[in-house]
């Protein structure tokens, strides 16, 4: 029998052992005027549930504001789980009605996680810290560059920025998807050879006589069958990857697991395989990386 909102309301503050699972979300936000100054509330929604907006935590050197978001009064996990996907498609999109800045943060490969309301969190503490890079060190590395290194490249130089800020993002896969795209502006696909263009040439031909076929999905076509004539990102950096580290014997390799992971992220969300540790495949992606830098500003060793 369907309960109206206020008997589930009862149940979830009276008899939480009844609704014992919740769902949470962290963000981040420039200001807390873009969310209209919500801060630390509890809304009673339509169904009974209880929406409470609150600070979060927030390291000494982040900008904006940081805020949890909790959803409680599910009897299961799994209706809590698909709640969480509701709520975080609401909240960006009223972020996007908006026009306002708002960064979903991540614990795993969802942003929204199940937390149990009758589970105590038992004690915690946390700690900053920060390393200090030596002055000297700084101020003769950009005076010895200034003077030193070659002319810069277009390319090179979007490269390094997509590099230089990805460690800023939020999460690790956020993290590892700015890297991997940061390999991109220095591939320079070659054409794959003679017996590829003719293949393509043929097939072009083949398709410029079929009629039946709109015109607008002709042009489509043609255009995607002329980038067959080139090598893929993925093959170029491949081939640059031995050509730029030949003394790096495992650079192929990881460039090419890279573009695999990067893949599965941007189509599915999380790697095929969820026992990777991205924190690792960030850290052999971010040095096979500043080697290839290094090439390009030391040409001659």
């Amino acid at each position: 029998m369907q309960k109206s909102p206020q008997e589930e309301r009862n149940i979830i503050i009276s008899k939480p052992n009844k609704r014992p699972y919740g769902i949470k979300v962290q963000f981040h936000i420039q200001t807390l005027g873009s969310i209209g100054n919500l801060d630390n509330v509890c809304i009673s929604m339509e169904s009974g549930l209880l929406l409470t907006l609150f600070p979060g935590k927030k390291s000494p050197w982040e900008a904006g504001e940081r805020m949890e978001l909790k959803l409680e009064g599910f009897p299961t996990a799994v209706a809590a789980e698909a709640a969480g996907k509701r709520i975080v498609q609401s909240l960006l999109w009223m972020a996007i009605k908006q026009k306002i800045a708002l960064q979903l943060q991540y614990q795993s490969y969802e942003p929204a996680y199940v937390f149990e309301r009758n589970r105590s969190l038992g004690l915690s503490c946390s700690g900053y810290g920060e390393s200090i890079t030596n002055q000297k060190y700084v101020i003769d590395t950009l005076h010895e560059s200034y003077y030193s290194l070659p002319e810069p490249q277009p390319g090179l130089l979007l490269s390094m920025e997509i590099f230089a800020g990805a460690k800023l993002e939020s999460s690790e896969r956020a993290i590892y998807l700015a890297m991997v795209s940061a390999l991109e502006p220095l591939a320079n696909p070659k054409k794959q050879g003679k017996e590829v263009d003719d293949f393509v040439t043929q097939t072009l031909e083949y398709l410029k006589n079929r009629i039946e076929i709109s015109s607008s999905v002709r042009n489509s076509l043609t255009s995607r069958l002329k980038e067959l004539q080139y090598e893929s990102i993925g093959q170029s950096l491949k081939r640059l990857s031995k050509e730029w580290l030949p003394e790096y014997e495992h650079a192929e390799k990881i460039i090419k697991e890279a573009y695999a992971i990067r893949s599965q992220l941007v189509h599915s969300g999380q790697p095929n395989d969820l026992d990777i540790d991205l924190a690792e495949k960030i850290r052999e992606i971010e040095e096979v990386i500043i080697a290839i830098y290094g090439k390009f500003m030391y040409p001659n060793g």
